[in-house]
């Protein structure tokens, strides 16, 4: 065929229009998939630019795709090109996916028609939906999920020309293959931008569910990466820190937060152990880290470093989790210092129980000798004086018992202010004339449930306190009032606290750094020159406080003064305290007295105190002994005096075992020493109603204790003095000083007195001779004396048991003349006691 060069010209022309329409696909294609590849834009405006690009590269006159739910399906997005929006408005509803559209999801291929309405499947439209002839569609897939569908309508002719698509359905033109290798490519970059997207939300929901439980944990957790620079922060550690995320992230974790050593020397980085986990690979537990605050202040953590892996397993970090340990560390000091005090308060036990007997012999001897007319004037003041430091030991005694033992108090509800009213004339008498001392208590009363006596003897410490800390004068106040509670704690727990009574004792004198602050309460702890204090002022306080469910701060700056403040609970109401009856020692009239005391010098000390004002003492140094001796007198035992606490069987135990037998006896404890549980065991004691006296005793409180529990309405009643003969007392102590000096008061009284060392000693003479009154001590070898009183009661039940007691290692004295009531002791004496204190229990006893 021949052309004409016009012809030829016009030709070449089409087909380069045609290679650059080629091109310019090709750039459009492209530059969509740039577009989605890195994702300059949200998906709706992906997907809007993936629908425009097919519309224009293909010249169809209407464009529209539809993304699915993950069930695939409903629709959850539908995007148009080439519909106005009114029309938008008309179709009111996306298309569904039956018929054609339906063929879309399950054709491998796109589907191409050059009439729709010859199509059997042309259904699924909506109403308005534009009438459409050539249709091209296709399904949205990337890596074999379909995600939606794609689909293009009336295509016009080839070309870009945006005018052409206002043309008549009648002039719509057939889609090429061309055209479809174009839908198949962007319907795949439509894939791929919705994958992405759900992967990107996946991520996000991951990191947001992450980020929720890092900051749901109480602990703080950083994570680090290679170079110890912080990649995340939760909530905790923030708050922890005091640092923003901001401050922290990519902040190096050691540098900012773990720089320096408690000390305050500086911590290198080298020895870092958080560092050196990293380092190693390896996970840490560290109990004792210090981390540094943002306002410089520190504090204590117990952390955990544990390092994380990259996808290729390779060490890419580490997650340091911390805990504030900082009131874990207090109550943990707290625990030590209980027991510190638990351990000194069981030597301050012994030591107690050992010197208590020695006092009671020194007592009691001194006491008898005083008794002699033919003692010189020079050698009397020389014995004076021998009582004075027995006096002053007493003290000393009393100190360490109250420091060392949780001892039997009764609390009743008493007004502090009238507490701090009635013992203001002995603050007076210990502060010198160059300190002032003022009362500012409040007008209201102060009911509070404690032991009155217990809360005395903290203030009279604290005042002595106070009066050493201003040699050269100064000011001493002592204020009262109510503190309502509600506060912090209150508000966090939605609990009505209540109110507490507060007392403060502030003082203007030298003051005390924070170094002494932290072990005032320390017993034995003192900054006083060397003979001026015993280190158990404080430390008892800080003990009776405690015991009367109170709280005691201190608060002091040196040159200023210091306050200590008391706090106790607010009572609801007050209750009427009886008015304690004195007793009045009486001279015995031969009343039979058994003594059971495992301390021999004790045993003879109140044996012969009772003696000597006319009582019959009968010895025995064990439980054992004291039931072998009262059960085996055969005259009447008026009282038996037990020491509680005494080997082999204690004072309790025998009581108990006597009483089984000798119902009426009575019972004298006497005690001293320290130990624990003592309310359950002060019920035991009330139980069998003994008295009981505590050690150390002046002769005169002994024979006021034995008037005391001869004088209740149990037991055989008195005969006069001179028609009978001398009762006869069976004394049980292993110590033979004490028998002694028991054996020695009782017969200067005209009673009949017999001793032994042990239980079993004890009941051998119970069962040979007559006794009326068995004195034991609680602590004897063999049997100790609650066992001795459990077998005289079970032997000789009408026989009279005082027990005696000057505690023991773990007991106090209140806790074995305890048992010895429980035991069936009538009546119980503390040692060391005087003379006339033995005298008057077992005058009682056996009267």
């Amino acid at each position: 065929m021949q052309h004409t060069t016009a012809e030829i010209a016009r030709l070449f022309s089409a087909q380069a229009g045609e290679v650059r329409q080629y091109f310019k696909q090709l750039a459009m294609l492209n530059e969509s998939g740039q577009s989605v590849q890195e994702g300059r834009a949200s998906l709706p405006a992906l997907l809007q630019g993936i629908l425009r690009t097919a519309k224009v590269l293909t010249g169809a006159r209407y464009a529209a795709l539809g993304v699915f739910d993950e069930t695939g399906e409903r629709l959850v997005q539908f995007l148009t090109e080439g519909i106005d929006e009114e029309t938008k408005r008309a179709i009111g509803r996306w298309p569904t996916g039956r018929g054609l559209l339906g063929a879309l999801i399950t054709d491998e291929r796109p589907v191409r028609l050059k009439d729709v309405s010859q199509h059997k499947e042309s259904v699924g439209f909506p109403l308005h939906h534009p009438v459409m002839r050539s249709f091209l569609g296709t399904a949205i897939r990337a890596h074999g999920k379909v995600f939606g569908r794609l689909y293009l309508t009336d295509k016009v002719r080839p070309g870009l020309d945006e005018s052409m698509t206002d043309v008549s359905v009648s002039r719509a033109a057939e889609f090429t293959d061309l055209d479809e290798q174009l839908i198949i490519a962007l319907a795949f970059q439509a894939g791929m931008a919705i994958e992405t997207a759900s992967l990107i939300e996946a991520i996000k929901v991951a990191q947001r569910r992450d980020r929720a439980v890092l900051d749901s944990v109480q602990e703080g957790i950083v994570g680090i990466d290679l170079t110890g620079a912080c990649i995340f922060a939760n909530r905790a550690s923030v708050e922890a820190l005091g640092y923003t995320q901001d401050e922290l992230i990519g902040r190096n974790v050691h540098a900012l937060i773990h720089h320096t050593r408690e000390d305050g020397t500086p911590f290198p980085e080298a020895e870092c152990p958080i560092m050196q986990a990293l380092y190693n690979q390896r996970e840490c537990h560290l109990e004792n880290e210090i981390l540094w605050r943002k306002d410089g202040t520190s504090f204590p953590v117990m952390c955990t470093v544990a390092t994380f892996r990259d996808e290729c397993e390779r060490v890419a970090g580490a997650v340091v989790s911390f805990v504030d340990c900082t009131e874990r560390r207090a109550l943990e000091i707290q625990r030590r210092q209980g027991q510190r005090m638990e351990l000194l308060g069981y030597l301050a036990a012994g030591v107690a129980h050992d010197f208590n007997n020695l006092l009671t012999i020194m007592q009691g001897y001194g006491e008898l000798v005083l008794l002699q007319s033919d003692v010189p004037v020079s050698a009397r003041a020389k014995i004076q004086e021998i009582k004075k430091a027995v006096d002053r030991a007493m003290v000393l005694t009393g100190q360490l018992l109250a420091f060392a033992r949780k001892q039997p108090v009764e609390r009743r509800v008493v007004d502090v202010n009238d507490l701090v009213r009635g013992i203001e004339p002995f603050f007076r008498q210990l502060l010198t004339e160059n300190i002032v001392l003022c009362l500012n208590l409040t007008e209201k009363r102060l009911p509070a449930k404690v032991d009155a006596g217990g809360i005395e003897q903290a203030l009279l410490n604290l005042i002595v306190n106070a009066r050493d800390a201003m040699p050269t004068g100064g000011r001493l106040e002592i204020r009262t009032a109510i503190r309502d509670q509600a506060g912090e704690e209150e508000k966090r727990t939605q609990k009505r606290i209540g109110q507490s009574i507060v007392i403060e004792v502030n003082d203007s004198g030298v003051g005390m750094d924070q170094d002494t602050l932290d072990h005032i309460f320390e017993p034995f702890f003192t900054t006083k020159a060397t003979g001026r204090g015993t280190g158990l002022g404080l430390a008892t306080v800080y003990r009776i406080v405690m015991e009367n469910d109170g709280n005691i701060q201190v608060a002091s700056k040196v040159g200023v003064g210091t306050t200590f403040t008391l706090v106790f609970p607010l009572a609801e109401q007050e209750e009427q305290v009886p008015t304690p009856v004195f007793h009045a020692p009486v001279q015995g009239w031969g009343e039979t007295v058994l003594l059971v005391e495992d301390n021999p010098a004790v045993r003879e000390v109140i044996k012969l105190t009772l003696e000597s004002k006319g009582y019959q003492v009968l010895t025995a140094s064990d439980g054992s002994e004291g039931i072998h001796v009262a059960l085996s007198y055969k005259e009447v035992i008026h009282l038996l005096i037990a020491d509680v606490m005494m080997p082999n069987m204690d004072g309790l135990l025998m009581v108990r075992s006597l009483r089984s037998r000798m119902p009426h006896l009575k019972v004298l404890f006497i005690t001293g020493g320290t130990a624990t549980g003592a309310e359950d065991r002060s019920k035991g004691l009330a139980s069998c109603r003994p008295e009981v006296l505590s050690k150390p005793f002046t002769n005169e409180a002994l024979l006021a204790a034995v008037r005391r529990a001869l004088d209740q309405p149990v037991g055989h009643s008195s005969r006069d003095r001179g028609s009978r003969k001398p009762k006869r007392v069976l004394v049980l102590d292993d110590d033979g000083q004490v028998n002694s000096l028991v054996r020695e008061i009782l017969r200067s009284e005209r009673y009949e007195v017999l001793t032994a060392m042990s239980g079993v000693e004890g009941l051998e003479l119970l069962r040979q001779h007559s006794i009326d009154l068995l004195i034991t001590d609680m602590l004897l070898p063999g049997m100790d004396g609650v066992e001795v009183i459990q077998e005289v009661r079970r032997l000789q039940p009408a026989l009279k048991i005082l027990a005696v007691s000057g505690g023991g290692i773990g007991a106090t004295p209140e806790f074995l003349l305890n048992r010895a009531g429980q035991a069936g002791a009538v009546s119980t004496l503390a040692k060391p006691f005087t003379r006339e204190q033995l005298l008057a229990v077992v005058r009682q006893m056996v009267d």
